[in-house]
C-alpha cells in the first residue's frame, strides 16, 4: 500500500527534487570562491646553550619564545603591518573599516602548533580569503616576520646565556681566588707543623 501511494505522488516528488536541487545548484554556484594559504615552520627548541645552562641554571626555553612570538604575531602592530605590506589597507576607507579589517584579519588568521610529540615544534601559519594572491601574501608576510622575530630571540638569548655565563665565571673565580688567599694565609701561619 506505501508503495502504491508513493507511486501515486511520484511526479510530486519529482517535482520537489528537482527544485530543490535547483536551489542548491544556485546556493553553490553564488558562494564565493575561498583561497587558504598555508604555510608550516618547523622551530628547533633545543637552544644551543642548552647543554651549558642546564648544568649552570636555569634559562627560558625558546619553546615559551616561541609562544611570545605566536601572540605577539596576533597584535595590533602586527596586524597593521601585515595590512599595510599585503595593501590590505586599501580596502579600508575610515577608520572604523580599519578596525573592522584589523578584527577580521585577527579572526582570519590562525598560528597552530603541532599536537603530537613528534610536531610539538612544528607550527601552521594559514590563511583564508577571496584573492588567492591575498593570502598567499598574508601568509608570506606572517611567515618571514615569524622567523625573523624567532631568530631575534634566539639571538638575545644567547646574548643573555652569554652575560649570565661571563657573570658566573666572574662570581666563581672571586671564590677561588679567596679561597687560594686562605689557603696561602693557612700555610703560611701553619708553616713548620
Amino acid at each position: 500500500t506505501e508503495l502504491r501511494g508513493s507511486w501515486r505522488y511520484r511526479w510530486v516528488a519529482i517535482i520537489v527534487a528537482w527544485v530543490v536541487c535547483l536551489l542548491g545548484w544556485f546556493a553553490v554556484f553564488t558562494m564565493p570562491d575561498i583561497y587558504e594559504a598555508r604555510a608550516q615552520v618547523y622551530v628547533d627548541a633545543d637552544s644551543r646553550f642548552a647543554d651549558v645552562m642546564g648544568s649552570v641554571g636555569v634559562a627560558p626555553g625558546v619553546g615559551s619564545r616561541v609562544f611570545v612570538v605566536r601572540q605577539a604575531m596576533l597584535g595590533r602592530p602586527q596586524l597593521e603591518t601585515v595590512a599595510r605590506e599585503t595593501d590590505l589597507d586599501l580596502r579600508a576607507r575610515t577608520p572604523e573599516e580599519k578596525e573592522k579589517l584589523i578584527g577580521a584579519l585577527r579572526e582570519r588568521i590562525s598560528v597552530r602548533s603541532g599536537r603530537a610529540r613528534e610536531a610539538v615544534n612544528l607550527y601552521t601559519i594559514s590563511f583564508e580569503d577571496r584573492d588567492r594572491n591575498m593570502a598567499v601574501a598574508v601568509v608570506q608576510t606572517l611567515l618571514d616576520t615569524f622567523v625573523e622575530d624567532v631568530l631575534e630571540l634566539k639571538e638575545q638569548g644567547s646574548e643573555e646565556v652569554t652575560d649570565y655565563l661571563e657573570d658566573q665565571l666572574n662570581h666563581y673565580s672571586g671564590l677561588l681566588s679567596q679561597a687560594e688567599t686562605e689557603l696561602a694565609s693557612f700555610k703560611k701561619q701553619y708553616v713548620g707543623l
